[in-house]
């Protein structure tokens, strides 16, 4: 960390290590007002931005989307008159008729069309965003456990450090015949214990990274590219910060969230198919010019004259067709309903789930501070003859278990606080996303 003072001597800017070697300058003006950090980790920024622009799933929504718009057009141009040619030669001489029908009247079809193309672009829209809401918690989820696995492959590296230097003590001790042989054999196996863990952790950071190159679609330009420019500790107690503030409005951002809006949306396109269904029930009015030529018939005839169709379909298959579509309809609208309580239900159990494990750091670093000095007077009672070496030695691990699971606990804070954060809508892409 570089830290560079202002000539004025009243704002002191520190630069962080960002994605791909970017800075990002945090200022903490030194009257008395806060330390301005964003919300969200920006190398985690990153990657969500390049996975949400360039996955293969979310080009494929776009493709939908730019599909739906050209429904739209073609919906808009059916209120334009038809051109029909038609030419014929069953006589000895070929006959050709052209014909303009220009719509006057439908029942409201045309309308209800129109509407349910828009409602089919909205829906579009509304499912790729879904997509890349549900793409981004993946990222979040990747990410945080790659943190996570760093922040235990160092607290991992720790403890065999400490079992290493009681190796060089208990040698000592076992060559002096003031040990057993035992107690350098109980080392030995507490350290290669310790080193089985290492290597799980090794493995589970190498699924997470593995996962957040399938997601993000490139390899990262540096070993420490994706690493987080923070350590655990200080993005977890960024995050706890914010735990009042995502619980806050959660109804606002329920009713933001776009698989509410894909349902809404869904249901609006029901609805409209079931107003073209009605629509059918009953007659159109049109306006038709004809111009015949050749065949049995005068060279040249033309005639203008305004018609009426009715096509009901078979018996009453498009009454039926029509009550189907409205039940159809109503029970959409459930669909939307359902969404906001999965989504109340996601929502709070996160934060909920933020909490605890918050509750749970607090206990946790008390239970770390402890079993440092328990450790303490445990070796010092060990050399005394005090206390036996499996005491001195299951105290160690105690307190390898206690700093893991804090780190795993600052690992649920961060990722229930990013992952609120985006269903919430609350990341800059999100603001621009329509």
């Amino acid at each position: 960390m570089k830290k560079a003072k202002a000539a004025s001597g009243t704002t002191t800017v520190f630069a962080l290590r960002g994605v791909r070697g970017l800075g990002v300058a945090l200022c903490l003006q030194v009257g008395g007002a806060a330390l301005a950090q964003p919300a969200v980790s920006p190398v985690l920024l990153g990657l969500i931005r390049q996975t949400v622009e360039s996955h293969p799933s979310v080009r494929m929504e776009s493709a939908f989307v730019r599909a739906a718009k050209e429904e739209v057009s073609a919906a808009d141009w059916q209120r334009f008159p038809t051109l029909a040619a038609q030419t014929s030669s069953n006589t000895s001489r070929p006959s050709t008729q052209l014909s303009l029908e220009q719509p006057l009247w439908t029942g409201g079809r045309l309308d209800a069309q129109r509407d349910m193309a828009r409602a089919q672009e909205a829906l579009q829209q509304a499912q790729k965003s879904e997509v890349q809401y549900q793409l981004a918690l993946r990222v979040v989820d990747s990410w945080v456990a790659m943190v996570q696995a760093d922040e235990r492959i160092l607290e991992t590296t720790r403890t065999i450090n400490q079992l290493d230097r009681y190796k060089a003590l208990m040698r000592r001790r076992v060559e002096a015949q003031v040990s057993p042989q035992i107690e350098f054999t109980l080392l030995e196996w507490r350290t290669f214990q310790a080193r089985v863990d290492m290597q799980q952790t090794r493995t589970a950071r190498s699924l997470a990274r593995n996962r957040l190159r399938q997601l993000v679609g490139s390899e990262p330009v540096s070993e420490t590219a994706w690493d987080a420019e923070q350590p655990l500790d200080a993005l977890a107690s960024s995050a706890s910060d914010t735990r009042h503030a995502l619980g806050q409005g959660i109804d606002d951002a329920i009713e933001r969230h776009p698989s509410v809006r894909k349902a809404r949306e869904r249901a609006r396109v029901v609805q409209y198919q079931a107003d073209v269904q009605r629509a059918a029930l009953g007659p159109e009015v049109y306006l038709k010019a004809q111009y015949r030529a050749g065949g049995a018939v005068v060279p040249g005839e033309r005639s203008v004259f305004v018609g009426v169709r009715f096509q009901p379909g078979a018996g009453l298959s498009s009454l039926a067709l029509s009550r189907a579509a409205s039940e159809r309809a109503q029970g959409q609208a459930f669909a939307a309903e359902t969404a906001q309580r999965e989504l109340n239900e996601l929502m709070r159990t996160d934060l909920e789930n933020m909490n605890s494990a918050q509750m749970r750091v607090d206990a946790l670093t008390t239970a770390v501070e402890s079993s440092v000095q328990v450790l303490g007077s445990n070796e010092r009672l060990f050399v005394a003859g005090k206390r036996s070496w499996q005491e001195v030695l299951n105290t160690v691990r105690e307190g390898s278990d206690n700093r893991l699971s804090l780190v795993d606990a600052r690992a649920a804070v961060l990722a229930g606080a990013y992952r609120l954060q985006v269903v919430r809508g609350e990341l800059d892409w999100q603001q621009s996303t329509p």
